[in-house]
């Protein structure tokens, strides 16, 4: 009986490893001609200042629908867990690539990295430091 259920969780946790390796691999290409060093800018939100950030940054091709949706995962998302999206957005004319990875810590907040080229990643980052400031963080 005990091997039963080793053999059952075994099979459980190569199933998910495999599912996983699947999502990761359908959500990580990019299809850009050259490729672009993403630079990280990252920071955590209580989950009620997630989305008023989200819409300090005004880029073309990353609408209220992709903050919506950004913000319902957040919500919905199980401790310990982890979502990655990826946009193609223009910033200053320029088209790159937008990736945002949700990692939910706690109950209240969740951690975001944003992953793009160097100049849109400096403007994230100035975007983080004057939410916060504004708010007196």
């Amino acid at each position: 009986m005990i091997i039963k259920i080793l053999f059952t969780a075994f099979i459980i946790y190569v199933i998910r490893q495999i599912y996983s390796w699947y999502i990761n691999s359908q959500s990580s290409t990019l299809d850009f001609d050259t490729p672009t060093q993403l630079i990280e800018s990252s920071t955590e939100f209580d989950l009620e200042d997630f989305k008023p950030f989200l819409q300090t940054i005004i880029l073309k091709n990353f609408t209220e629908s992709h903050i919506l949706k950004l913000v319902s995962f957040a919500h919905s998302m199980k401790h310990d867990s982890e979502r990655k999206f990826q946009y193609h957005v223009v910033y200053k004319e320029n088209e790159t690539p937008l990736e945002i990875v949700l990692f939910k810590n706690d109950l209240s907040s969740i951690a975001v990295y944003f992953f793009s080229n160097q100049e849109l990643a400096n403007h994230i980052d100035t975007q983080i430091d004057i939410f916060f400031e504004e708010r007196g963080m």
